[in-house]
């Protein structure tokens, strides 16, 4: 190998050596640079929260006023002097069932039902009378039939004489009247006979009357007694001892004490998470699937559902798709004053449509024990009082869900790998008063700004700093906990 050779090859690699240690002065003069002017930029200081798929429990708090599931109204079904009022009918008492609250004079009903009573007698004598003469007119009627033969045996015998020339003509004739007479007696009695069955049957059915009469003035003694049909709280009482009353007239009103409903107030819409999902095709089996929930979207006021006559305390009205919302849904009721908290467990009633004023829904939840036992204190659950309406829905898996501070409109601001605000448009799943579930546009382990940003600019340098208190905030409020007051 010439010398030449080698001192090209050592110019080479002399070249290559130097060109290596200026690329890398250069890059390490760029990240000095970069990081110097970072330095001199600053990051702007926020909170984050890292994206996680949660089981959510959708929850919503309605408010509204304790009603009676149960009223009933004592109407005076007879008019009169009240003459007796029990002593536990007082506003605010309760009374059994089967207690007689009211009773009114009932001395002219008893005079009328002894009018009825006579009456009776006099047409069942009539009738009795009846009954005797058609068995003297069939008695009558057998006597002048032998009559009728023994003239007829006499005008042959006449006629035979007179043929032989012993007797006048005359003889003949006047037996021929006496024979006209007896079938003229006995038609006579054939036709009272049968005048008598329908004279019988128009007293009968005066008899029925009557005595229909008397069954009439029975209920109407019954109807001066006004009787509690179930135990109740007296709410309204409109008469006294002496007073004069009407028939109609309203005397005691009363709420039932064994259950009780409450008309919840949501906004529209707001319940559709809570809901179980829609049969899309419901069988003839089935024919209630359709009935009286609202539509997801939330448009439009549901109709009412039919009342069932039939339906037991243990189940809404209507069935069905009713009955799959009241497994779905957990319903709590509960009363807070300064002194005392208590907490009755409902269940989903009904809807009770949207009310055009407030334009919201009523939901009708129901509460079957309204006693509760609060250590040495019972307390019961009547009727004007204002409670809060608690509904849990069923737990629904794979929420990314975010607080709703951190949604600005359909938009939410993600800190990315390089420290730098994003942002994202995103799609909600469904949504509660304190954090959403996202459909689309974030994924689990996105950090999510939490901090207000005004204004809040693609690629801004951000300092970002995990909220550790927001997530366990957000954990307790996907789980289903009350947030805080």
């Amino acid at each position: 190998m010439s010398a030449v050779v080698v001192v090209k090859r050592i110019a080479t690699f002399v070249g290559l050596v130097g060109l290596g240690v200026g690329l890398y002065s250069w890059l390490v003069r760029d990240a000095d640079e970069s990081r110097g002017r970072r330095r001199r930029e600053g990051g702007q200081p926020v909170r984050v929260l890292e994206v996680k798929a949660h089981s959510a429990v959708p929850r919503l708090t309605g408010y509204g006023v304790v009603a009676a599931q149960r009223s009933w109204q004592g109407v005076a079904q007879v008019g009169g002097r009240v003459v007796e009022v029990d002593e536990r009918v007082v506003v605010g008492r309760i009374v059994r069932e089967g207690t007689v609250l009211f009773k009114i004079d009932p001395e002219d009903l008893e005079l009328e039902k002894s009018k009825s009573k006579s009456n009776v007698k006099a047409a069942r004598a009539q009738l009795s009378e009846l009954q005797a003469r058609e068995q003297s007119a069939k008695a009558s009627l057998e006597v002048e039939k032998k009559m009728l033969a023994m003239a007829r045996e006499e005008l042959e015998r006449t006629q035979g004489l007179y043929e032989a020339g012993t007797v006048p003509l005359s003889d003949v004739e006047t037996a021929r009247r006496e024979v006209l007479a007896a079938e003229k007696t006995v038609v006579s009695v054939q036709n009272t006979l049968a005048e008598l069955p329908a004279s019988r049957r128009v007293l009968q059915a005066q008899l029925e009357q009557l005595e229909a009469g008397v069954v009439g003035a029975d209920l109407q003694l019954s109807r001066t007694e006004v009787v509690a049909p179930f135990t109740m709280r007296v709410r309204e009482v409109s008469a006294t001892v002496g007073q004069a009353v009407s028939s109609g007239a309203i005397l005691v009103v009363g709420d039932g004490v064994q259950a009780v409903e409450v008309t919840a107030k949501l906004p529209v819409g707001a319940i559709d998470p809570l809901l179980p999902p829609r049969d899309p095709s419901p069988t003839p089996a089935d024919p209630s699937a359709s009935e009286a929930a609202p539509e997801p979207s939330g448009e439009g006021a549901p109709p009412e559902p039919p009342t069932d006559a039939g339906a037991t305390a243990a189940a809404p009205r209507g069935g069905g798709r009713l009955a799959r919302i009241a497994e779905a849904l957990d319903v709590t009721v509960s009363l807070e004053t300064p002194t005392l908290r208590a907490s009755w467990p409902g269940r989903f009633s009904h809807f009770a449509g949207i009310d055009a004023t407030s334009r919201t829904l009523g939901v009708v939840v129901a509460v079957d024990e309204t006693r509760l036992r609060d250590g040495e204190q019972q307390v019961r659950l009547s009727p004007g009082m204002h409670v809060d309406v608690e509904f849990h829905g069923r737990p629904q898996d794979g929420c990314l869900a975010l607080p709703t501070e951190a949604l600005h409109g359909a938009t939410v601001y993600v800190a990315n790998a390089d420290e730098r605000l994003e942002r994202r448009a995103v799609e909600l799943s469904w949504a509660q008063e304190d954090y959403a579930c996202v459909e689309s546009g974030i994924a689990p382990g996105d950090r999510v700004v939490t901090t207000p940003l005004n204004p809040a600019v693609d690629g801004m340098l951000l300092d970002p700093t995990v909220d550790d208190f927001e997530a366990r905030r957000l954990t307790g409020l996907v789980g289903g906990e009350r947030p805080a007051s």
